[in-house]
Formats: structure tokens, C-alpha cells, sequence
């Protein structure tokens, strides 16, 4: 048996999911008996597009916001579903002939992805009769972009009920839908000794913990909010996560400030962090927010990219399972009043844990292997 498991590295979300449904299945010996793979499609991808695939997003939601909503607008609403399926079509055919001929060459017998690029590529290879892949497609936000839905596909997973709904908006029909979830690492569940971290970062217990960050780039106003921190100079501490911005990391590492603030890069025991923390400041990416929910951290939505992470942060509002900040000065009134009234964060951090899905990676690999299993 054949199981691909394919991610691509645009941010770090993505990846982590994928790498949630590797260690279920590694967890379960299927690598001891089955052909198991983690694969990034953009190495399958050609030339200029495989390589510039990452950094050109990257570029577009730190500096042209507005233009990467353009086109996430565009690509969603706009443009009519039938040309802009046949576009897309050619267009990945042409940059995916390494990944269309891989996939005809292997076909596994199990595909699993949580990017639409891989999703559409498989389905349509499918639909040709050039595999005979049985598909899942592991949707990473909390509403759904009509690039995730591709006719060829056995079975989507979605986050929520709302992600359901709008999956049915768009023609799947129920029984391909599994509100399992958004699947993440089982260290999320795990207690960790918080003393002793907070030892090794050179804090302490009796503050508010704040952890500040915006994801794998570093994007968004962590430096701006820490510096007006001050006032509650007594009362509060940081873990500042910065990513891949090393620029920022310097200017922090650099600042001196009047509370303990413990400056790290792109880290990988972020369910450490999570777990010592009292609030985590960040952007409302699918993956952050599935990890903070398990974890049942209180969310501030710092920022947050136009078009998927805006639509996450519709459905927390809605549920009342985070807070949403808008500005720095309205991130400083929040911290404050939770400073006076850490009361507040059990209401939110109850709510938080009534859409949490813990057990995500394992409900996904259980239908999965049922559907192969079937094949």
C-alpha cells in the first residue's frame, strides 16, 4: 500500500497539519507495513513557480495585503467557477508536469493533502482515469475557498459546521463531509511542567504571560505592542516568537525593557509556550487558532491576512471564543483589563474549548484508512 501525504510550504500551517496525520499514521506502524510518504508539492512543481511560490506569498501578505485580497477575492467570488477551473487546470498542468507524471508513475493508493494545489492536481488526474488515488482533502481554515473543491475528491474535512455548510454550498454532497476538525499535534493535549520553562526562558510565575507572535514569517505589529507594554511593567511578562524575521528578532533582542521579555525565533515546542502562557497575541491563521483551541489559550487577534484568516476571525467572533483587538492601542486596553480582571479569559477560554477538536489527526486517519481499506 501507498500513502502520500502532500503539504506545501506556504507559511508553516500547512506543513504542521500534514506533519499531524504523519506522526497518527507513523504512530500506528502503517509506515512498517505501507509505502508512507510526507511530500511538499512545490518540490514537483517547475522552475520559477516551485521556487518562488513560497517567498512570492509571503511578499504579497506583508506588503501588498490589498493585492493578495484582490486575488483571493477574485479567485473565490469573482471570476466565473467554469473558466476559472479550466484556467487553474492548465495553469498547474503546466507548472505540475513533475508532480502529474509522479503521480501516474506511483498511484498510490491513498492520497492525503491539506493544500489545494496537490488537492486539484490529484483530483483532476483522477477525473482523467490517469490514477485511481482515493482522496482526501484536509481543509486548513475555517471557511472555504472554492480552490479546496475539485470533482475527483472522495472526502473533505472541514473545522466546524460552518465549514460544512459552506463545502454544501458548493456542491459536495454530505456524506464526502467529516467536521473532523483541523488536525494538530498531539503535544497540544499534553500537560508540560510549567515552572521549569518558565525558568529556562528567565521568567516567572505570578505575571501575565503574554505570548506574542505572527506565525513562521514574523509578520504584523509584535514590536509595537511590546514597546507600549510598559505601563503594566509590574504585571506582565513576554515570549516573543518572531519566525523567520531575523530583523525583528535583533531589534528585540536589542530593545531593553522595564519586564522580562524572553525573545525567540522560528521555534518548534510551541505547545510548550502555549501551555505557560496565560494569552497568546496573533494572527488567525487556521493552524494557530486549532492549536490555541485544543490548548485553550484566550486568543488576541492581533492581525490577520485578508480572506482566509479574516473569514477564521468571522467565526470566532461569532462563537465569542477569542478577542479581537484591531489596533495596538485596543491590544494594550485588553491586556490591561485582563491584567485587573484575569477572570475574563475563563468565559472566552470556555468557549475556546467547545470547538475544540483534540482528537483531529485521529478521526481523519481512521476514515482514511477506511476508505482504502475499501478501495
Amino acid at each position: 500500500m501507498k500513502i502520500f501525504i502532500f503539504y506545501a510550504t506556504a507559511g508553516h500551517g500547512h506543513k504542521k497539519a500534514a506533519e499531524a496525520l504523519h506522526e497518527e499514521l507513523k504512530r500506528r506502524g502503517v509506515d512498517k507495513k505501507a509505502d508512507l510518504r510526507f511530500l511538499d508539492v512545490l518540490n514537483y512543481m517547475t522552475g520559477l513557480f516551485g521556487r518562488s511560490y513560497s517567498s512570492s506569498y509571503f511578499f504579497l501578505v506583508a506588503h501588498a495585503s490589498w493585492l493578495w485580497a484582490f486575488f483571493y477575492l477574485l479567485s473565490d467570488k469573482l471570476f466565473p467557477l467554469g473558466p476559472m477551473r479550466f484556467l487553474r487546470g492548465c495553469f498547474n498542468s503546466f507548472y505540475g508536469k513533475p508532480l502529474e507524471d509522479f503521480l501516474v508513475r506511483e498511484n498510490p493508493d491513498l492520497i492525503l493533502t491539506t493544500h489545494f494545489l496537490s488537492a486539484e492536481v490529484a483530483s483532476r488526474l483522477r477525473r482523467e482515469g490517469r490514477i485511481s488515488s482515493k482522496i482526501v482533502v484536509v481543509v486548513t481554515d475555517f471557511l472555504v475557498h472554492r480552490f479546496w473543491v475539485n470533482p475527483g475528491t472522495d472526502f473533505y474535512v472541514g473545522m466546524m459546521e460552518d465549514t460544512k455548510q459552506a463545502l454544501l454550498k458548493m456542491g459536495v454532497k454530505e456524506k464526502a463531509i467529516g467536521v473532523f476538525g483541523i488536525p494538530v499535534s498531539d503535544l497540544f493535549s499534553v500537560p508540560v511542567e510549567k515552572e521549569a520553562l518558565l525558568k529556562s526562558l528567565s521568567l516567572a510565575s505570578g505575571r501575565l504571560t503574554v505570548l506574542v507572535t505572527s506565525g513562521s514569517f514574523g509578520i504584523g505589529p509584535l514590536k509595537e505592542f511590546i514597546d507600549q507594554l510598559g505601563e503594566f511593567k509590574d504585571s506582565v511578562q513576554v515570549i516573543a516568537v518572531c519566525g523567520t524575521n531575523r530583523n525583528l528578532y535583533d531589534e528585540l533582542r536589542a530593545d531593553s525593557h522595564p519586564f522580562p521579555v524572553a525573545v525567540l525565533g522560528f521555534v518548534n515546542n510551541m505547545h510548550e509556550l502555549m501551555a505557560v502562557s496565560d494569552i497568546l497575541v496573533s494572527r488567525s491563521s487556521g493552524l494557530t487558532t486549532s492549536e490555541a483551541l485544543v490548548r485553550g489559550i484566550p486568543l488576541v487577534v492581533a492581525s490577520k491576512i485578508p480572506g482566509q484568516e479574516s473569514y477564521n476571525a468571522e467565526i470566532l467572533e461569532k462563537y465569542q471564543a477569542a478577542f479581537f483587538a484591531g489596533s495596538v492601542g485596543n491590544m494594550i486596553r485588553l491586556v490591561g483589563e485582563m491584567v485587573r480582571n484575569p477572570e475574563r479569559l475563563r468565559a472566552v477560554r470556555a468557549n475556546m474549548l467547545k470547538l475544540a477538536k483534540p482528537h483531529a489527526a485521529k478521526d481523519i486517519v481512521d476514515l482514511a484508512l477506511k476508505l482504502v481499506e475499501g478501495k
